[in-house]
């Protein structure tokens, strides 16, 4: 792969032309509560027994409870459930290149996030209002929900990661990144959509973001036209 620090170099597309990376970056459970009830006389020969029954099947239900709040992946037969919601990290909040850096990893985060859960509330956030990018992201999680489809596999997560915090004129600021993505099929209930299928991917991109009000908003990746995959 070129390095990012050599593909720095090149002369980027306009801020008005990021839009054409969209397709390689796209349930909670209930939880029971025990109510085993504890004899409350000690007359009964059997109190005892009764009471430590109770114990067993108090523990169990709430081994069942946190069971049932664990996150599960998705699988070919099933959509993800009780994925939690990424934190940002405090560097994220920092206007520099390290918090640059933390931003557009905790970014992808998201993402993948918004692809499993159709929950885009978070993502869109995190976006420019006018990112182009951003609403195919939400389309696309938007799609599996009404589809009640799922994807499986398709995360995205940065490798390398290279800024000299320079801007546009618009006043975006770009970095360049190693962007992996693992490869992805989609199912629902009548079995996979062939459609839908990606190949796991390693590709070198631009992205830009504008710090703005305190605090990074996120606008689009874009490719860099020359660089080794």
């Amino acid at each position: 792969m070129t390095s990012l620090k050599h593909a720095a170099s090149k002369n980027f597309v306009p801020i008005g032309s990021v839009l054409a990376l969209c397709g390689a970056v796209a349930l909670t459970g209930c939880s029971a509560s025990a109510n085993g009830e504890n004899p409350t006389s000690a007359a009964s020969n059997g109190s005892s027994n009764a009471s430590a029954s109770s114990s067993v099947v108090a523990s169990g239900a709430a081994s069942s409870s946190a069971a049932s709040a664990s996150p599960q992946e998705a699988t070919p037969t099933s959509p993800a459930k009780n994925i939690p919601e990424p934190v940002m990290p405090k560097e994220a909040k920092e206007h520099s290149a390290k918090g640059l850096e933390a931003f557009t990893r905790y970014w992808f985060k998201v993402s993948n996030y918004s692809q499993k859960t159709s929950d885009t509330s978070q993502l869109m956030s995190l976006c420019v209002e006018d990112s182009a990018y951003c609403e195919k992201r939400k389309e696309l999680a938007d799609q599996f929900r009404d589809r009640n489809a799922w994807p499986v596999g398709g995360e995205a997560s940065i490798g390398k990661f290279f800024t000299q915090m320079k801007t546009t004129p618009a006043g975006y600021t770009h970095a360049l990144i190693e962007l992996k993505e693992t490869e992805r099929k989609i199912f629902d209930a009548t079995g996979e959509q062939k459609s839908g299928r990606a190949a796991s991917s390693s590709v070198s991109v631009e992205v830009y973001s504008i710090w703005v009000n305190g605090e990074w908003k996120f606008l689009a990746p874009h490719p860099i036209e020359g660089a080794d995959n």
